[in-house]
């Protein structure tokens, strides 16, 4: 009858374990300065996507100066996250002039300085292992 419980036991947390695919991330935006349009979080796990493709991505009205968004099932590994205010709500990050210097806000995961263009990935990176926060500054 042990041998039975035992077995029991080990298939239900297999299962248990199995069933959970990843991790939560939070990531809080701060210091939106204008209360229009959206504010975009783009999710990116491999250093040839970083700035380029989402690996996940959300729109956050910007309805406040600090706003957050939710991802679920994210696998342990590396992430860098990018976000930008999308005022205008054309789903790009607007630039202007002729060096093309963003008219938008934007920020990074770790909150690098970004004065000469973005930040290389692993500025941005951070681990993902648990349920993990982040904080993002405009």
């Amino acid at each position: 009858m042990k041998g039975v419980l035992l077995y029991l036991l080990s298939f239900i947390f297999s299962v248990a374990s199995f069933a959970q695919d990843g991790h939560e991330l939070k990531v809080t935006v701060k210091n939106i300065e204008k209360k229009v349009g959206n504010i975009r979080v783009c999710l990116a796990n491999k250093k040839s996507d970083f700035l380029k493709d989402c690996f996940s991505s959300k729109d956050i009205p910007a309805n406040n100066t600090i706003v957050s968004a939710g991802f679920k099932n994210i696998p342990a590994g590396e992430c860098a996250v990018a976000v930008f205010h999308d005022e205008d709500k054309n789903g790009e990050l607007t630039k202007g002039g002729i060096f093309g210097i963003p008219t938008e806000d934007y920020g990074f995961s770790n909150n690098p300085n970004a004065y000469f263009g973005p930040p290389r990935f692993e500025k941005c990176t951070f681990r993902v292992g648990s349920d993990t926060s982040i904080v993002i500054n405009l």
